[in-house]
């Protein structure tokens, strides 16, 4: 077992056989401070070949390629995805790439109906299959079947999963996050808790609450432990205990609801009693009020666990309190459960009506190269759309933050992504609010959400 405290602020490496996996148990470790230096050691995947040379695009591609980027984190003018566009573009000399931060929606939308939209978009993941099913996406597979840089089986299963409804593709994964849990190394020093040895099960999880629950009034705490909806993800994470449990919000076609069963029942009213440990769900929402982003309740030392991105370390822990220590675990399990992890991320489509398709999936396949995959997802500290790029040396770098950031891919998963997804995401937001402040029962609240989620599933049933 590896002891290693990471320090937000400071890069530390183990000493470690290349090829060594570390378990995602206990494992602590600090992530790199900067991108630049990992860039510079990142000089490519083993085999993958030279970032110079096209994917497969056979004819000569010409005219003006628009593409849409959702913020300014992926903006290739202030990133390192300036680069590599700049190798694409020295590649189809003919071809003028123009590149927008766009993260509308309802422009996409409009633009589409108007037969004026942009050739490639980079957005939100879990809209695409009813994006597809809908008209506003051309469909991959014919793209995807000629192509030599994407490798389909090297994908992550359940992120492909995410873009795909009936067998067919409507966009493809890229810019994956992942999370994990941030332990507060102050909080379990003066507990006399051991970092190497974080929780493994909720009941053992549950222990430690006492010892960091400080509550200070009636319906007042001036420390908590965790929050299950505190840190990325927010009232949508009650799905990871869920999963866990073995729970599936819908059935393999993607055409009903499964939620109102056991297994969601089982994991709402863990949820509640989490609340109910550390003062209940007021406290803890009056804990937290006027502090943005909530991530800084971390850094002021007031809560315990903190589940969020690998990236938070860098965007936010880094810059605001470079000395802070902590350690990282896995989401703890219930007795039997399964590994499940909340890994969202975006994805890139072809929207209808696209007047340069064939240039704009010849970007996809440019940054789905292997090399361009490591870079891309070093800089951005996301996962590398490519299992065997993630599970790289030159991606892990033995660092045992990235590794445990890598194992817990096999389990990742995000919100419902099958046509109708859209409208579901709100539904679940309002079951979760009503079970959490008491206004509906677990079951009720459960019952209604699957009832009004299939409303929404049936409105954009496909044969």
């Amino acid at each position: 077992m590896l002891d290693v405290i990471g320090r937000a602020g400071e890069s530390e490496r183990t000493a470690e056989a290349p090829g060594t996996w570390c378990s995602r148990r206990g494992v602590l470790a600090g992530l790199m401070a900067g991108t630049a230096g990992a860039l510079a050691g990142a000089c490519g995947v083993s085999g993958s070949g030279g970032g110079d040379r096209p994917a497969t695009t056979a004819k000569a591609l010409s005219g003006t390629l628009q593409a849409w980027w959702p913020t300014t984190t992926f903006d290739p003018a202030a990133s390192v995805g300036g680069d590599i566009i700049k190798t694409f573009g020295q590649q189809h000399p003919g071809l003028t790439v123009e590149n927008t931060v766009e993260a509308s929606a309802d422009k996409l939308k409009t633009q589409v109906a108007a037969g004026t939209p942009p050739d490639f978009y980079h957005t939100q993941s879990y809209w695409q299959t009813t994006w597809g099913v809908s008209g506003l996406n051309v469909q991959l597979d014919d793209y995807v079947k000629r192509s030599k840089a994407i490798k389909t089986e090297d994908i992550w299963p359940l992120k492909l999963k995410e873009v795909q409804h009936q067998g067919k593709t409507w966009a493809l994964p890229y810019s994956i996050d992942t999370r994990l849990i941030y332990i507060n190394a102050d909080h379990y020093s003066r507990a006399g808790l051991d970092l190497n040895k974080p929780p493994q099960t909720w009941d053992e999880l549950e222990k430690t609450f006492p010892a960091m629950t400080k509550q200070v009034g009636p319906d007042e705490v001036s420390q908590f432990a965790f929050d299950p909806f505190l840190g990325s993800g927010g009232t949508q994470r009650w799905l990871v205990p869920f999963w866990q449990l073995g729970g599936e919000v819908h059935n393999a076609e993607g055409t009903k609801i499964t939620i109102f069963n056991d297994r969601g029942i089982r994991a709402l009213e863990w949820i509640q009693k989490v609340l109910k440990a550390q003062g209940g769900w007021p406290a803890l929402e009056k804990a937290q009020a006027g502090v943005t982003p909530q991530e800084r309740l971390f850094l002021q030392n007031k809560v315990t666990y903190l589940y969020a991105t690998v990236a938070q370390k860098a965007s936010t822990f880094t810059k605001e309190a470079p000395d802070f220590k902590f350690g990282f675990m896995d989401y703890p399990k219930p007795a039997g459960g399964k590994v499940a992890n909340y890994a969202g991320g975006w994805a890139i489509n072809i929207p209808k009506g696209a007047k340069n398709p064939d240039a704009a999936f010849a970007l996809i396949e440019h940054l789905y190269l292997p090399e361009n995959d490591l870079k891309w997802h070093t800089f951005h500290l996301r996962v590398p759309v490519h299992m065997g790029v993630a599970k790289s040396a030159e991606y892990t770098r033995n660092d045992p933050f990235l590794k445990v950031t890598v194992d817990g891919m096999g389990g990742g998963r995000f919100v419902p992504s099958i046509p109708g997804g859209e409208g579901i995401l709100p539904i679940m937001d309002r079951m979760v609010k009503k079970v959490r402040s008491g206004e509906a029962s677990v079951r009720d609240a459960l019952k209604e959400a699957e009832d009004l989620s299939q409303q929404e599933v049936d409105k954009l049933k496909t044969s």
